[in-house]
């Protein structure tokens, strides 16, 4: 099936916004969907007209954006490159069949014979998920810091915070850490 289309840029008309579920955002005016991830923890979220949203000061919003980061990550949602490393991750590491994001009864993807064997042979060595790690004098790991267990390289650090970090793990090693 082929068609033709036209793909446009309309940041400068519509925005993501998220809601967290303890209320929080009340600049968005309607209703959000539920965000399909994962419900109710991460309330919900959905693309709006600019012009509905009614304009926050650059610390509120930036302080709604690092609560969302932290949200996902003590839920373990990856999201973007950096979270997810695209070419290098895989659907069932990043946890993307129990959010809602896979679907092993229908349709064509790109990476659905891997996916589809790898979940039916329940054999996942990588995921990723939150965790609390302190290094030297009790600071936080560095973003790519490498775990090591008997001085083999486990896995690195992805993403960091003042007092955890998410990262991806090779799980036949983790009763090791």
């Amino acid at each position: 099936m082929r068609m033709k289309l036209t793909i446009e840029d309309a940041s400068d008309d519509v925005s993501v916004v998220a809601r967290l579920p303890e209320g929080g955002d009340e600049d968005v005016s309607g209703d959000l969907p539920d965000d399909p991830r994962l419900i109710p923890e991460l309330g919900r979220r959905g693309i709006v007209q600019n012009s509905s949203i009614v304009s926050a000061d650059d610390h509120s919003n930036d302080v709604m954006a690092r609560q969302y980061m932290l949200r996902r990550w003590e839920l373990g949602v990856a999201e973007g490159g950096e979270e997810m490393q695209y070419g290098t991750s895989l659907p069932l590491e990043m946890n993307v069949a129990g959010l809602n994001g896979v679907s092993f009864t229908k349709g064509c993807y790109i990476g659905q014979e891997l996916t589809a064997r790898t979940h039916f042979r329940g054999v996942v060595r990588k995921r990723i998920m939150p965790f609390e790690l302190l290094g030297e004098g009790g600071l936080p790991l560095a973003v790519g810091t490498t775990l090591r267990r008997a001085g083999e390289a486990v896995q690195s650090t992805r993403r960091s915070r003042s007092d955890g970090e998410i990262f991806a793990y090779d799980a036949e090693a983790k009763r090791g850490l």
